[in-house]
C-alpha cells in the first residue's frame, strides 16, 4: 500500500518525544515501526504481520508488549547510510534517487488497510528537506522541552557524545559564536550540553520555516504532561486522524508527571548560573523564565 501523509515526529531528543511517539502509537490507525526492526532489517514480514496482528483483538492487548513503538536509527541507517549518523543537518541535496526509491518501497511493506497512517519519531537534526522530499504530504510534529531538562537529561547520559568533544562529536564543527561560547566557559561540559540544544533547535527553527503552511504542529511538553487529552485532541485534527473512543479512553487514563526540575537539584548554583546564562536567549524564545 501506498504511503499517504505520514506522521513525522521530531524533536532534540530528551525533549518528550518519545512518550508522545508511544502514545500515538495507539491509535488504530497509526503504523509504527520498532526494535524489531532494528534487529532484523531484511525481515518486514515479521513486523507487519505483528502490525496486521494488533488490529485483532484479543492479540491487541499484547502486540505492543513485544513491539513498542521506536525511532529504529538502526534501521534507517540500512535504508539510507548517514541518515542517523551525518554530521550536520541534511537536505534534499542529499537525497540520491536510488536511497528514495529503496526507501519507499520497503516502507510501503508496513502499511496495512486498518493501520494506514505511517508514523516516524527523528530525533537530533530535523531533516525536513530530505523528508519533504521523501515524503512530498509528510505532516511535521514539533516536540519541545526546557532547554535547562534537556541539557541536563544529556549530561546524565553515558552515550552523549559531548563529552568527547565538539571536535568529536556527531554534530560537526561549532559555529563561530558557540565554538567562542564553548571556549570562554573553560570549555565547560554544561555549557556545551546548552549549545547542543540550541544548535538543534536553531536548525529546527530554520527548517520548520520552510515548510508550507498547514503542515507543523509545535507541542510543548510541559503542555503535553498537563493536558494529554486536549494535546492529542489537537493532534488528530492536524492529522487528519478519525476520532476513536478506544484511543479517547485510553489518553484519558494518562496522568503524565512533567519531569523538568531535576537541573535545580543535580546541579550546584554555579552550574545553574552557567546554564541559565548560556540558555537564556533561546529559553525566552520559546517562552520559558528563568
Amino acid at each position: 500500500m501506498k504511503i499517504v501523509k505520514p506522521i513525522l515526529i521530531i524533536g532534540t531528543g530528551r525533549c518528550g518525544s518519545s512518550i508522545f511517539h508511544k502514545l500515538l502509537s495507539r491509535h488504530p490507525n497509526i503504523a509504527w515501526l520498532s526494535g524489531l526492526n532494528n534487529r532484523l532489517p531484511g525481515v518486514p514480514g515479521l513486523h507487519k504481520g505483528l502490525l496486521l496482528a494488533d488490529s485483532v483483538f484479543p492479540f491487541n492487548r499484547f502486540i505492543k508488549r513485544i513491539l513498542p513503538p521506536s525511532e529504529t536509527t538502526l534501521y534507517w541507517e540500512y535504508l539510507a547510510p548517514g541518515f542517523s549518523t551525518a554530521c550536520r543537518n541534511l537536505t534534499a541535496d542529499d537525497l540520491h534517487r536510488d536511497v528514495k526509491t529503496r526507501t519507499i518501497r520497503k516502507l510501503e511493506r508496513f502499511v496495512t488497510p486498518q493501520r494506514n497512517r505511517q508514523m516516524h519519531k527523528f530525533t537530533g537534526w530535523p531533516r525536513i528537506g530530505y523528508l519533504l522530499d521523501l515524503f512530498p504530504d509528510a505532516c511535521f510534529i514539533h516536540i519541545f522541552r526546557d532547554g535547562r531538562a534537556v541539557a541536563l537529561s544529556y549530561l546524565q547520559q553515558p552515550w552523549w557524545t559531548g563529552w568527547r568533544g565538539p571536535d568529536n562529536w556527531l554534530w560537526g564543527t561549532l559555529p563561530g559564536k558557540y565554538n567562542q561560547e564553548w571556549q570562554e566557559s573553560g570549555r565547560s561540559f554544561t555549557v556545551l550540553a546548552a549549545i547542543n540544544w540550541k544548535l538543534l533547535m536553531d536548525a529546527i527553527d530554520r527548517d520548520t520555516a520552510n515548510l508550507p503552511p498547514g503542515r507543523l504542529l509545535q507541542i510543548k511538553y510541559e503542555s503535553l504532561t498537563a493536558d494529554p487529552q486536549g494535546i492529542f485532541n489537537s493532534v488528530l485534527n492536524f492529522c487528519g486522524l478519525p476520532k476513536s473512543a478506544y484511543f479517547d479512553r485510553f489518553i484519558k487514563k494518562q496522568n503524565l508527571t512533567c519531569r523538568n526540575d531535576g537541573w535545580k537539584t543535580a546541579l550546584s548554583k554555579k552550574q545553574q548560573a552557567v546554564l541559565n546564562g548560556s540558555l537564556r536567549e533561546h529559553l525566552a524564545r520559546y517562552g520559558y523564565g528563568e
